[in-house]
């Protein structure tokens, strides 16, 4: 669980998030239209964007693991998938078999020789979403991570979601509006508008 005490938050002279306290379960759909703040609280419990005042814990720790998708290049265009995940095995000192069997359920041998500039545009957002979510983490947030993605995908997403969740791994996923919650049942709900700093 996230606990977030006095966060305050601004770009240049545009106030996002002003004395902001809140507790955020592992599994939790946050969602809200855009411009409310979803977004930037999702990079700055990933440390992309660092608060001006307030802290935020997971789990009562200051330190902790997060894997996120947040709208930025992740990939290399022209290295192959394959070797893309080596090198972060080799970073993260964890064996590449057990990293794999973390996509167990996406569906990412096809795509493992090909480079990012070699898959089409549903493919590329499939092997990111893939990537954020095999690597070695305490926390998953995810920014509209079904944005892009054909039918069958997302109900794979879906299935593979349930198995993580279910195996102890903490999700956090951003949406617009909430009828996202019939894609995501077995997250929490939370409503974010504009002004809920």
């Amino acid at each position: 669980m996230f606990k977030i005490e006095h966060l305050t938050f601004r770009y240049s002279n545009q106030v996002i998030w002003r004395d902001y306290s809140s507790q955020l379960l592992g599994n939790s759909y946050l969602y809200g239209p855009n411009g409310c703040g979803k977004t930037t609280l999702l990079k700055l419990l990933s440390s992309v964007l660092m608060p001006q005042d307030g802290t935020i814990l997971w789990n009562d720790s200051p330190s902790y693991r997060a894997s996120s998708l947040l709208n930025t290049k992740l990939l290399y265009d022209d290295i192959p998938l394959d070797k893309q995940l080596r090198w972060i095995c080799s970073l993260a000192r964890q064996d590449y078999n057990w990293l794999l069997s973390r996509g167990e359920g996406l569906a990412l041998e096809p795509l493992l020789p090909l480079t990012p500039q070699e898959m089409s545009q549903g493919m590329r957002q499939w092997a990111t979403l893939a990537f954020v979510c095999v690597m070695p983490a305490d926390v998953y947030l995810l920014d509209e991570p079904l944005v892009g993605l054909d039918a069958c995908r997302c109900r794979q997403f879906h299935d593979y979601l349930k198995t993580r969740i279910s195996q102890g791994d903490s999700f956090i996923i951003t949406g617009h509006d909430a009828n996202g919650m019939s894609e995501f049942p077995e997250l929490k709900s939370v409503e974010f508008q504009r002004g809920t700093s």
